[in-house]
């Protein structure tokens, strides 16, 4: 499933709110450590450059 901009605010939220579960768009993940977050986070920044969403 591609990302969207919902699922990168959805986690840049939970990051600085210091929570490891994130919902958005009718789903939750949680993450297993504020280290994976944000791999996440910094993942779909990455793709955000270089394809981003409309």
């Amino acid at each position: 499933m591609p990302w969207t901009h919902a699922e990168l605010d959805a986690l840049k939220k939970a990051y600085a709110a210091g929570t490891l579960r994130v919902g958005f768009e009718g789903r939750s993940v949680e993450y297993g450590s504020a280290a994976d977050l944000m791999s996440r986070i910094a993942s779909l920044k990455l793709k955000s450059r270089h394809n981003p969403v409309t």
